[in-house]
């Protein structure tokens, strides 16, 4: 179809993406939109048959707004950004702003807009899909291929130098298809995860120009943007208490080589999660890209008593602190996890536990 040949859904370009984040033009890429009405009359044609864009000012939600100019199927990149920036609740953005901002706490709508007024998004696919699904590139190579010109299209207007892939399906089809690119050429440099969001960074050169190198600071907030986000956010009202984000370490534990088979609860796992969340958040470790651009986690003090504590805490997780290992996991496992060898490292963890146990009684 011709019309699949340009994009229907407009990406939101941030007011500032000329600027570029960390000074370079920004494109997320995202995979699809969903509808949750179930009871809307076009809802087969919308999503089952892929024809939303024959529908842009028909859509029910949408019937009873004033400024159709805005409300309409069409802008609904803009809608989905502007009502993540104004508070909704979207884990996907959550997610992947905590991450690109290295903030661990409650992002603002001030704090929010520091990223995404600095970037441009879009959806690959171009209609609504029924509801949300694991995107798999054999599933969906027939949408992967339909829409790959439209997505060129954007390319060709936006003209970013880096591009944040979200998924493995639109990572591939990217590598697949790149050549057929007539004036850009994207290089796929590395991946990272965003809570439950897989993120392969591209970056792109134009008109004969090679894509930017593989400098790992073009990618995150450096701390002076950080502090421009902090500081802008610190007029906005007070955050609602929030659930604490047990997902944000999950897949990496899941991956991981000392943890794959050993580890069958999942209550197991999110605790394991949710200890290492705060142990960032403690400036006990951090999580960093490796050499092969894969996560790592960085102990900032190897040998100190706050590590042996994390260890310790982990430990006892596993073993439902009986303080006897009801599992297959073991010390080695828990210290390997962390990238730690300190020195005499079971008699610290005796020392410590034993030290432990004794204040409990006082």
């Amino acid at each position: 179809m011709d019309d699949d040949k340009t994009y229907f859904f407009r990406p939101r370009v941030g007011k500032y993406y000329q600027d570029g984040f960390n000074g370079h033009r920004t494109l997320v890429l995202g995979q699809y939109l969903y509808c949750w009405r179930q009871e809307c009359a076009y809802r087969e044609m919308c999503t089952v048959q892929g024809l939303s864009r024959q529908l842009d000012l028909l859509c029910p939600l949408y019937s009873d707004k004033d400024d159709r100019e805005y409300y309409r199927l069409s802008n609904s990149n803009l809608i989905e950004v502007d009502s993540y920036i104004e508070g909704e609740d979207y884990s996907a953005f959550s997610a992947f702003t905590h991450r690109m901002l290295g903030l661990r706490e409650h992002l603002s709508p001030s704090v929010r807009a520091g990223l995404w007024d600095r970037v441009a998004f879009y959806n690959y696919v171009q209609h609504y899909f029924p509801d949300p699904e694991v995107f798999e590139y054999d599933v969906r190579k027939a949408l992967l291929d339909r829409y790959f010109q439209a997505f060129a299209c954007v390319l060709d207007e936006l003209r970013p130098e880096v591009i944040y892939v979200w998924g493995d399906a639109l990572k591939r089809i990217l590598v697949e298809r790149s050549s057929e690119l007539n004036n850009a050429e994207l290089e796929c440099v590395r991946q990272f995860d965003a809570g439950f969001v897989s993120v392969w960074i591209f970056t792109a050169g134009y008109d004969g120009g090679k894509p930017l190198p593989d400098m790992r600071e073009l990618y995150f907030a450096g701390n002076d943007f950080r502090s421009e986000a902090l500081a802008a956010g610190q007029q906005s009202p007070a955050p609602q208490r929030r659930k604490k984000q047990k997902r944000w370490f999950i897949t990496y534990l899941s991956g991981h080589p000392a943890l794959r088979g050993k580890l069958d609860i999942e209550t197991d796992v999110a605790a394991m999660a949710q200890e290492l969340w705060s142990a960032q958040g403690e400036g006990v470790i951090r999580v960093d890209i490796g050499p092969e651009g894969a996560e790592e986690i960085i102990c900032l003090d190897p040998d100190g008593k706050s590590v042996i504590d994390l260890i310790d805490r982990l430990y006892d997780i596993v073993s439902h602190g009986t303080g006897t290992f009801a599992g297959l996991l073991k010390y080695a496992d828990i210290t390997a996890l962390l990238g730690v060898q300190p020195a005499n490292l079971y008699q610290k963890l005796h020392r410590f536990r034993s030290g432990r146990r004794s204040s409990r009684k006082k």
